[in-house]
């Protein structure tokens, strides 16, 4: 058996084919590109569903994003994400304890969870290595034809910097089964010395930030011909990271607060932002992997992170695991 394999690969070395099949058949091919560290690719992409976990509540949204890597050299890459109604993060949430005595609700802007983020990546250290690969040729009824082949592998490190833009609810009541409190002190705008304390309600946090982070990247990228089944190529890239998020500026919108200590409810806006302490640092750790095949119309991509967002309070307060399911609309930009 090893006598064979190495008889084929002397084969592919010197024809650049060699013949592998699935269900008898037997495809020939020949390779027309195998040079990762050389190309330049555009993935665009659509995430149709994305879900974060946060300790507030539960965000389902979607989004779109673009990458665009320059050989061996860079990578500049933009996301944007956003919930679909206010209504699903809402789920969770149950109902208000009157017993808090004060209620209130943020004031003014969306209330919809979002992210946009630009990020560069710088390549160093790179190289090649050998891998094995099982690319589909034909999606039959009841079989797959696919063909083994050896192919390059480009890996590197990354340094990784971005600026971002974050907004999400943040809620200080007592909910169904466990309670948050920020215990928020807040202040009538209208009379600065009166001192309100412990706020029941919800209000939103806004964030610009900038990250700083390393990550390792895989890339690969195939292109052969078959006598068979025409031209394939696609390409893949996963990257592995990890990132210290540092706020440019840190924002708790106003609140719309009814008093009920005194009878006759009263209402009137308070601000929430002075008096709340901010967490000035956060990180996050994760995978994002996508594919392109040009013999398929959709392709696949997926996006898991973890972490703590810089917010109100301590930093276990902002937890968050985000997971993102892609439909990968991309494109190679070598033919």
């Amino acid at each position: 058996m090893k006598i064979l394999r190495i008889t084929l690969f002397i084969i592919a070395l010197t024809s650049c084919s060699f013949s592998f099949g699935q269900n008898s058949d037997t495809v020939h091919y020949k390779v027309l590109r195998n040079e990762p560290n050389s190309i330049n690719n555009m993935y665009i992409y659509a995430m149709p569903l994305n879900i974060d976990f946060m300790i507030q509540y539960i965000n389902i949204s979607y989004g779109f994003g673009a990458e665009y890597n320059y050989k061996d050299k860079f990578i500049l890459g933009v996301d944007y994400k956003r919930s679909y109604t206010e209504k699903l993060n809402n789920l969770i949430h149950g109902t208000d304890d009157l017993s808090l005595q004060k209620t209130g609700s943020a004031i003014g802007g969306e209330k919809n969870y979002s992210t946009f983020e630009l990020s560069t990546q710088y390549l160093i250290g790179g190289r090649l290595r050998e891998a094995i690969d099982k690319p589909v040729v034909q999606d039959g009824i009841n079989s797959v034809t696919y063909i083994k082949i050896k192919t390059l592998q480009y890996l590197a490190l990354t340094l990784r910097a971005s600026y971002g833009f974050h907004r999400h609810n943040i809620s200080n009541m007592k909910m169904v089964g466990y309670e948050i409190n920020y215990n928020y002190q807040a202040y009538k705008l209208d009379n600065p010395s009166v001192i309100i304390e412990d706020i029941g309600g919800t209000t939103m946090y806004y964030m610009q930030y900038v990250s700083l982070g390393v990550g390792v990247y895989q890339k690969q990228d195939l292109k052969f011909s078959t006598q068979n089944y025409g031209t394939k190529d696609y390409s893949m890239m996963t990257t592995y990271y990890f990132d210290v998020l540092l706020p440019v500026s840190q924002e708790l919108s106003n609140m719309d607060v009814t008093d009920r200590t005194k009878g006759n409810p009263i209402n009137y806006e308070v601000n929430v932002n002075d008096h709340t302490l901010m967490t000035k640092y956060g990180f996050r750790a994760g995978m994002k992997f996508q594919s392109v095949s040009r013999n398929r119309r959709i392709n696949s991509g997926a996006k898991i992170e973890l972490g703590f967002l810089p917010g109100p309070n301590k930093l276990t307060d902002n937890f968050f695991i985000s997971i993102g399911l892609d439909l990968n609309m991309s494109f190679n930009t070598q033919k």
